[in-house]
């Protein structure tokens, strides 16, 4: 007929009655917990914005993207160079937090 699949230690055939129920079965369950986690993740970014908050990355200035994008042209920086240059705390952050322990 078509591809079977047999799963795990339970032995649930593709090929049978009792397995396909069994198969419709988790795929309701996989979809109804996406669901809430779609639904939960949604509420709280209603909430969060209730009181103030905003999502996402912060904007980049123009004049520090200029400044990058002036660097990079020249060819005589590095990328993380031009990156320590532009965001100097946040690189020493980052590279602190990267060094082994």
């Amino acid at each position: 007929m078509g591809a079977s699949y047999i799963y795990g230690y339970a032995r649930v055939s593709t090929q049978t009655p009792q397995g396909r129920l069994m198969l419709a079965v988790f795929q309701a369950f996989s979809q109804f917990e996406r669901d809430l986690i779609a639904q939960r993740t949604k509420e709280g970014l209603e909430s969060a914005r209730a009181r103030g908050r905003k999502g996402g990355r912060p904007k980049i200035k123009d004049s520090r993207i200029a400044k990058a994008l002036k660097l990079y042209d020249s060819k005589e920086y590095s990328i993380s160079e031009i990156t320590r240059s532009i965001y100097p705390q946040e690189s020493a952050e980052w590279l602190k937090a990267a060094r082994p322990r």
